[in-house]
This record gives C-alpha cells, sequence and structure tokens, in this order.
C-alpha cells in the first residue's frame, strides 16, 4: 500500500453579506490582508500575522492519502467550488 501525505498551509475566508460579517481561519503562512476603499484610496484595516515555528517552517494542516483516487476526487471537488 502507498502512503501519500499532502501538507499545506491554510488560509480560508467566508463572506457573509446578510449578516454583514467577515470569517476567517488560517494556520501558517497564507495570511490575509483586510481593506477598505474610501475617500479614492485603500487603507489597511487587518493584517493576519504569520503562524511559524522559526524562520522558514510556517504551520501546515496535513492528510494522510491511503487512496490517492479519493483524494484526487476530493482536490478536484474543492477547487470547483463556487460563490453564488
Amino acid at each position: 500500500m502507498i502512503i501519500n501525505y499532502k501538507i499545506s498551509t491554510l488560509c480560508l475566508v467566508l463572506l457573509d453579506s446578510k449578516e454583514k460579517k467577515i470569517y476567517t481561519t488560517y494556520i501558517g503562512d497564507s495570511v490575509y490582508m483586510l481593506f477598505r476603499y474610501k475617500e479614492n484610496k485603500f487603507s489597511l484595516v487587518f493584517k493576519a500575522k504569520e503562524q511559524q515555528h522559526k524562520f522558514n517552517m510556517p504551520y501546515q494542516v496535513i492528510i494522510k492519502v491511503t487512496n490517492i483516487n479519493l483524494f484526487l476526487r476530493l482536490e478536484v471537488a474543492v477547487t470547483n467550488l463556487k460563490m453564488q
């Protein structure tokens, strides 16, 4: 049996237009910034901090893959998500 490990940093942002809220989660050096556009210019509202063990060693999520075909189907499903 072949076992693969898929490792990545992660950044997810959910915009809730109905509630006018932003929900975020992240791990590693995949950070995000929020900007506000006002009076013909952008201003930085918030910048997430990088999460690292030490320089060039970010925290990461890992998935153990024993069935590569299942993993590839999951990857396609995630990348094909569309916001309505």
